[in-house]
């Protein structure tokens, strides 16, 4: 936001400030839409069906405008830096993804606990979702709570450039968590039998890989199914925690880890500050041309 004051001359603090609004908007579309595609590769990945996949998609559709919508409200009465929404919306596709994947990863264990053989009625799918929330709810509201603590402690630093991130990063957080312990759960309750058969879909495409495994022709290849796959995943994961807490190689990380920790600690006390008007300007544009000039004369 530019004060009521005039400014003269081809390279000033309105150009530059205009320039870091183009590029602030520029770069939330950019980077927001390569983060959203990423993560719903990685999570669609994880879930295995489409159905399943729509949660965190509406969760994010509904939590990204009501955030903005608030942080609109907030920038009426508080100076909101322009590099807040962009963070700030980074973060909660980020907890989005994460939270959805506590909640529909669970929510598919419960679905698949009873026996084959008995048939799921809405009564089981709602017992399923009350659990899921006593489970990974829980989980929920402590990471949140955690990290919406942290960034709002922010808020008192004396600098409007930190205590704008706080604040939008804090909101949102506090938004994720609301969506995932309302939200989430009612869309589940209300169509219940359908994301059941999104898990069913999951667990099909499992098979049916197994099966092409099977019947690739070769004898002596391994096969494996769904529930072998997922030991075969399991062993790995015992592999890492034996060789980080099998003597040496558990001394070994420790002392890296110290090492690498005690080497950036001192290198701290040596850091400068500068007043190089550059590096308050967008990368890309010719405001940064202009100010590094300035800087040289």
């Amino acid at each position: 936001r530019v004060p009521g004051i005039s400014f003269g001359g081809v390279a000033g603090a309105a150009i530059a400030t205009k320039a870091a609004v183009d590029a602030g908007e520029r770069d939330l579309i950019k980077c927001d839409g390569i983060a959203i595609i990423l993560a719903m590769a990685v999570l669609g990945r994880i879930v295995g069906s489409w159905r399943l996949l729509l949660i965190p998609v509406l969760s994010l559709l509904l939590s990204a405008p009501l955030s903005l919508g608030i942080l609109y409200c907030i920038a009426h009465v508080k100076e909101v830096i322009v590099t807040t929404p962009s963070i700030m919306l980074s973060t909660l596709i980020a907890m989005s993804i994460d939270y959805s994947l506590f909640l529909v990863t669970r929510f598919g264990e419960e679905i698949r606990r009873p026996s084959d053989h008995i048939e799921l009625t809405e009564a089981h799918v709602q017992e399923a979702i009350v659990k899921t929330v006593q489970t990974s709810g829980f989980m929920i509201v402590i990471s949140g709570f955690i990290l919406t603590t942290s960034f709002l402690m922010l808020t008192v630093f004396p600098v409007s450039l930190v205590s704008s991130l706080g604040l939008g990063c804090g909101m949102s957080l506090m938004l994720t968590i609301w969506m995932h312990l309302t939200f989430v759960p009612a869309l589940l309750a209300a169509f219940p039998l359908w994301f059941v058969r999104g898990v069913a879909e999951a667990s099909e495409e499992e098979e049916e890989v197994a099966v092409d495994h099977r019947a690739s022709g070769n004898s002596q290849a391994p096969t494996l199914s769904g529930t072998e796959r997922s030991s075969s995943h399991k062993a790995q994961w015992e592999w890492l925690a034996e060789l980080v807490t099998t003597w040496p190689w558990n001394a070994g990380f420790v002392l890296a880890t110290l090492g690498v920790t005690l080497g950036m600690g001192l290198a701290v006390p040596r850091l400068t500050t500068t007043n190089d008007f550059a590096l308050a300007t967008p990368r890309g544009t010719q405001e940064i041309g202009r100010a590094s000039c300035r800087e040289r004369v």
